[in-house]
């Protein structure tokens, strides 16, 4: 079984997403850092997955479009009903 057919099994599921290099842009600095959020597969097409989920800018909710390469996914876990995506 690949990444793909269990993602896609999931289009459709909530997921959180385990991300250590996810971009952060402060008042201060940009960085990257250490993020786990949760999101939605919204697609699974040949190479990518497609994530959709609400983000926080500037204290205003926004929705969020997020294409990944499925070549990035480091792995992929399910722990008491909760599943992960490890990039």
């Amino acid at each position: 079984m690949s990444f793909q057919n269990v993602l896609k099994a999931w289009e459709g599921s909530q997921v959180t997403v385990v991300n250590p290099e996810s971009y952060r842009s402060t008042a201060l600095k940009e960085s990257l850092g250490f993020q786990a959020y949760g999101a939605k597969i919204s697609e699974v097409g040949e190479d990518y997955v497609m994530l959709v989920y609400s983000a926080q800018k500037k204290g205003q909710e926004e929705n969020v479009e997020q294409w990944i390469p499925i070549d990035m996914i480091k792995r992929i876990t399910i722990q008491g009903g909760e599943r992960f995506i490890h990039l």
